[in-house]
């Protein structure tokens, strides 16, 4: 879940809002898995207004799914 928590501190710190992952790589870690990608960004994040603010990500209603386009959705709490 770090890796979430790291788009949050993005969009906080710098405004910056995820278009896509790139270039995702999983592998077996110490302590589990671990997910190294590099963050893609909305090229008109400056077009954006955005109303409210994330506090944290949670596992509620999480969706992971493995295959040829993966996806991993998540609920935010605001």
């Amino acid at each position: 879940m770090a890796f979430l928590e790291e788009i949050l501190y993005l969009l906080d710190t710098r405004r910056f809002l995820l278009h896509r992952a790139a270039e995702v790589r999983i592998s077996p870690g110490p302590e589990g898995y671990e997910l190294e990608a590099v963050f893609v960004g909305d090229a008109a994040a400056g077009g954006y207004e955005i109303f409210g603010e994330v506090k944290a990500v949670t596992y509620n209603d999480m969706k992971i799914e493995a295959g040829d386009a993966p996806l991993v959705q998540v609920v935010v709490d605001m």
